[in-house]
């Protein structure tokens, strides 16, 4: 999916499929793939033209304590 959003360049998908593998099991018990995953949402996010979704999103991940492992990217 990630790959089929980034021939349409549309980032904000892009941003929610790495959410939605950031609450899989198999991300949340190795850190190093959390923390990639976390970044790689944050900067698609950052790159996703502003509008109330972006917006409401970014909110919601400054909320999350996955960003925190990732102070360079809060």
């Amino acid at each position: 999916m990630v790959q089929l959003d980034q021939n349409e360049k549309n980032f904000l998908k892009i941003c929610r499929h790495f959410r939605a593998m950031l609450d899989t099991p198999v991300i949340q018990n190795d850190e190093k793939e959390r923390k990639k995953c976390m970044r790689s949402a944050v900067l698609y996010l950052i790159l996703s033209p502003y509008d109330n979704e972006q917006s409401d999103l970014l909110h919601r991940m400054l909320g999350e304590r996955a960003l925190e492992c990732i102070p360079t990217f809060k």
